[in-house]
């Protein structure tokens, strides 16, 4: 029996098109985390913090000013569970 291969999906498919869009939101997302130093900003998929500050109200000002405006931002507590995630809107 041979198997014949998978039709490639258009790419006006509606599943695509959310799955992308998606993965694109996720590589813009930005964590605000605590650190040994205090408190770290961290953009997803970054191997290095991109600031460290003394505060955590001073982390999310970070970001609020330097993030792309559809980022989303996930801030976690001291105990490192998240306590707030804010989604932007698309």
């Amino acid at each position: 029996m041979q198997r014949k291969p998978l039709p490639k999906p258009s790419k006006n498919n509606a599943q695509i098109k959310e799955y992308t869009g998606a993965v694109q939101r996720g590589q813009k997302g930005y964590y605000v985390a605590p650190s040994k130093s205090g408190w770290s900003v961290k953009k997803a998929n970054a191997a290095r913090p991109s600031g460290n500050f003394a505060t955590k109200a001073a982390a999310i000002s970070y970001v609020k000013k330097s993030a792309d405006p559809r980022a989303d931002i996930v801030i976690f507590g001291k105990d490192g569970k998240i306590t707030v995630v804010e989604v932007k809107s698309r």
